[in-house]
């Protein structure tokens, strides 16, 4: 079993933001961060499990040099399940493509890239026909018209605003959550 252990620098010792997140709530702590230790942990007689000032900052030091995790503030803990949900999103879209006539095409960033320019480009009569070859080298589409161009531009982009879209559900239900079993609840299944 595990407890947390709550340690707290006052105001009067030397602030150093790396200890912990800002406490606004109080005018007796400046600093505050919590650590998950085992119930067995020996804190050298300290029965307590908040300790402010000097001692606090030692005691930080030596439950980081233990390997001892910080716990993350809910803050901190959306903010990392939100990282996660963006990457998924760049997941999806660089490696699953999208479709145009039947065929799936590369999404890479060098691929989105190019499409970005060909389409910039599209009324430049000068480079036509433009040919894209699908993500298995199997065939090919070849487009011969600003209009087919923007077809398969728009094919691109609303494959990767669906993910981007499903991204922001996830997204937004871990801004709702009131605490880390709500943000736990999230899945990202996509």
């Amino acid at each position: 079993m595990a407890k947390t252990m709550k340690l707290a620098i006052k105001n009067d010792a030397t602030p150093n933001p790396a200890f912990g997140e800002n406490d606004t709530s109080s005018d007796h702590f400046k600093f505050r961060c919590y650590y998950v230790v085992p119930d067995n942990y020996d804190f050298a007689g300290n029965s307590s499990t908040e300790i402010t000032g000097a001692e606090a900052a030692e005691w930080i030091q030596k439950l980081n040099d233990r390997g001892y995790p910080q716990e993350l503030s809910l803050d901190d803990y959306k903010t990392q399940k939100m990282e996660a949900i963006d990457k998924r999103s760049g997941e999806l879209i660089t490696e699953g493509g999208f479709v145009y006539n039947g065929k799936t095409f590369s999404m890479s960033k060098n691929a989105q890239l190019n499409l970005l320019g060909i389409n910039l480009k599209k009324n430049n009569a000068e480079i036509l026909p433009v040919i894209y070859n699908t993500v298995d080298n199997s065939d090919k589409e070849t487009l011969n018209s600003a209009s087919d161009i923007d077809a398969f531009f728009m094919a691109a982009l609303a494959a990767k605003k669906s993910h981007l879209d499903t991204g922001t559900a996830l997204k937004d239900s871990v801004r709702a959550a009131t605490d880390k079993a709500g943000v736990d609840a999230v899945i990202d299944n996509r």
